[in-house]
């Protein structure tokens, strides 16, 4: 059980950490319960994919010869 506040009237109301639609004991209004949301690993994925475009960008361009910065020389 999760104590959550109602909407219309912020009393305490235990409810079950499950979505769903419950009835406040003390005001009798029924409100939705969307349960706890996972945190987000997005901006972790987000980094490692860019991460891995990049690596790989350099791979392939020191594949195809790129990486050499020959120049002239100073003599």
């Amino acid at each position: 059980m999760i104590e959550v506040k109602c909407p219309l009237c912020e009393a305490d109301v235990e409810v079950p950490d499950v979505d769903g639609h419950y009835e406040c004991p003390e005001c009798k209004d029924v409100f939705e319960y969307e349960g706890l949301k996972p945190k987000s690993t997005r901006p972790l994925t987000n980094f490692i994919i860019l991460f891995f475009v990049i690596w790989g960008s350099a791979m392939i361009l020191g594949l195809l010869g790129f990486g050499e910065w020959g120049g002239t020389g100073g003599t």
